[in-house]
């Protein structure tokens, strides 16, 4: 998955030089071309056409684009009960609404990532919102839960603790496998969540969306040129916290806005024109005709057109773009 240094284009290369096939899949979506994320490939799963196009304007090769569909989708029917029981909590210290907060990690250096000041307003804005209005519950789940502390400020951090101890805020901070993200993903506090609020255009927001959960954007970095512009109205896209968190009001407070505030429903097919839970098993199922291919002695690329066409078959020719490279 991981596109996002130099070293996958050295190692497919590797892998093509004895004949085999190089893959990749999408962790994340870039909504404007970046060239720090180019990949030369066999083969790239992507959630949508929309992100293949931007892969290929930014640069990026592969033989076989092959169109999946988010493949994390397949989480929500094993969270049920865990996202049921963190709601269950909330809900039983007092809230009657419950707001999602992503946090999209910072660094040291601004110039690098979204600096650490961005973050302090990720955290302050909503404490403040759910400290002074007693109906609102809220869940955190920090990208980076390991440095967290040291990335918000004292009078923050002091908030947080204040707003733990109410028992109507979770932190969702337990470190996953990788040792630096949170093992909970987005799409668990969603589901336990009314609201969702994300501070910046990131991807966490999909797992919200697609599981039909109001979800809002904060654009503070100023990004007029990303395609979330093109697709979404002014009632899912926010300058600052506090035009958010006044939509947020809006959309408990009147019907009209619940029907606007953070509805994807129109362009959720560009971000998945399957919209099920299926993208993972598309994935593996390709992977596996790809070897199936070698077992039955073709070269790579006998194996290759075999497996897009066992694909296209079933999935659609319209799914699988060849030779973008």
């Amino acid at each position: 998955w991981n596109k996002y240094n130099e070293t996958h284009i050295a190692k497919s290369a590797a892998i093509d030089d004895i004949g085999g096939i190089s893959a990749i899949w999408q962790l994340a979506f870039d909504g404007f071309k970046v060239i720090n994320a180019r990949y030369d490939v066999d083969v790239n799963y992507s959630f949508s056409k929309l992100s293949i196009d931007t892969d290929i304007a930014g640069g990026s090769k592969a033989k076989y684009q092959i169109i999946s569909g988010y493949p994390k989708r397949y989480a929500e029917q094993l969270l049920s009960e865990q996202a049921k029981k963190i709601r269950h909590k909330i809900l039983s210290a007092g809230a009657n609404q419950i707001i999602f907060v992503i946090d999209e990690n910072s660094k040291d250096d601004d110039r690098w990532h979204t600096g650490h000041s961005l973050q302090v307003e990720n955290y302050q804005k909503p404490l403040e919102f759910m400290l002074k209005n007693k109906d609102y519950g809220l869940i955190f789940k920090p990208k980076n839960s390991r440095n967290l502390k040291n990335r918000l400020d004292k009078p923050t951090n002091q908030l947080l603790n204040d707003a733990i101890k109410t028992g109507k805020c979770i932190l969702l901070d337990d470190l996953g496998i990788r040792d630096f993200t949170t093992s909970a993903p987005p799409m668990l506090a969603a589901m336990a969540s009314d609201f969702c609020i994300h501070g910046h255009f990131g991807t966490a927001a999909f797992e919200a969306a697609f599981i039909g959960k109001p979800t809002i954007l904060i654009d503070r970095e100023g990004t007029p040129d990303h395609i979330f512009y093109d697709l979404f109205k002014e009632e899912n896209i926010f300058p600052d916290w506090e035009m958010a968190l006044q939509a947020t009001e809006d959309y408990f407070s009147f019907e009209e806005s619940r029907i606007k505030v953070g509805n994807w429903s129109r362009s959720i097919a560009e971000f998945d024109p399957f919209d099920d839970n299926l993208a993972a098993k598309r994935i593996g199922d390709h992977l596996t005709d790809v070897h199936e291919g070698f077992d039955k002695g073709l070269n790579k690329h006998e194996s290759l057109e075999r497996a897009a066409e066992l694909y296209a078959k079933k999935w659609g020719s319209d799914k699988i773009i060849h030779g973008s490279h």
